[in-house]
């Protein structure tokens, strides 16, 4: 294939960016393969909801990051011209390369607590023997993935303005209205921008939510930016398909 699947210094920047990850207690980082519901939608006219059709688990250990960047070109080739099929819909179509993305998330991710959840959900399906119980303990391992991504560990805050507009106007007003917040990353993507802030600080989250706070001033300001929490983030430097299937891979911006 003649067209590059990633940019790999933003990639590895990104990487770079990630928390450590703790062994005690343990923590890990998820990465995902996602079908984007909008994309599906446009060019295959298929209603679905984002749906993950491949998932990885980062553990910790000296050399996880170097296995998270193995992970993210595996996921690029699979993008690519891996065969996957929307089952919603009565005739199967194959999803293009154009409507996928490849996602991760910012926080560890605490596998105590998603560990104690899946055993108690275990026990439950055991002990009903249905035709329901048996299809989700054959699911083990994307319920597992699930309830890491349910539980973040603690002390850690990232949000997501999603500004979904192409107007640079908005951008850099929200960049001056959130300055005084510390940055993870900002991101250029198919559809707008991203700014990612860090409100690990107690008094940050506060100067942020609290009523009359930064969030209420720039939403009243402007209506089109979204506030995600704990969002799944699509990677710098891999393939995010703008309006049309035009490929475009985000890039930072700060």
């Amino acid at each position: 294939m003649s067209e590059k699947m990633y940019v790999e210094s933003d990639v590895k920047e990104f990487i770079n960016r990630l928390p450590e990850l703790s062994q005690e207690p343990p923590e890990t980082h998820l990465v995902m393969l996602a079908v984007r519901s909008k994309k599906a939608k446009e060019l295959l006219q298929v209603k679905i909801r984002d749906l993950v059709v491949e998932r990885a688990i980062l553990r910790p250990d000296p050399f996880w990051r170097k296995r998270y960047f193995s992970k993210v070109h595996n996921f690029a080739a699979l993008q690519y011209n891996g065969f996957y099929d929307l089952k919603e819909s009565v005739v199967v179509p194959r999803v293009p390369t154009e409507a996928m993305g490849i996602l991760a998330t910012l926080s560890p991710r605490n596998v105590y607590f998603a560990i104690t959840e899946l055993m108690s959900e275990n026990i439950k399906y055991l002990y009903e023997h249905s035709l329901l119980s048996g299809m989700e303990l054959a699911k083990e391992n994307s319920r597992f993935f699930g309830f890491l991504h349910k539980h973040k560990q603690k002390g850690w805050n990232f949000v997501t303005l999603d500004i979904d507009s192409r107007d640079d106007d908005i951008f850099r007003g929200c960049l001056d209205m959130s300055s005084c917040f510390p940055k993870f990353m900002v991101t250029e993507t198919s559809g707008g921008w991203h700014i990612v802030l860090s409100l690990n600080n107690s008094q940050s989250a506060k100067d942020f939510y609290v009523g009359g706070g930064i969030w209420d001033k720039m939403h009243e300001k402007y209506p089109c930016v979204e506030l995600q929490r704990d969002s799944q983030e699509p990677i710098p430097g891999t393939l995010y398909c703008r309006k049309g299937g035009e490929h475009f891979f985000v890039r930072f911006m700060e």
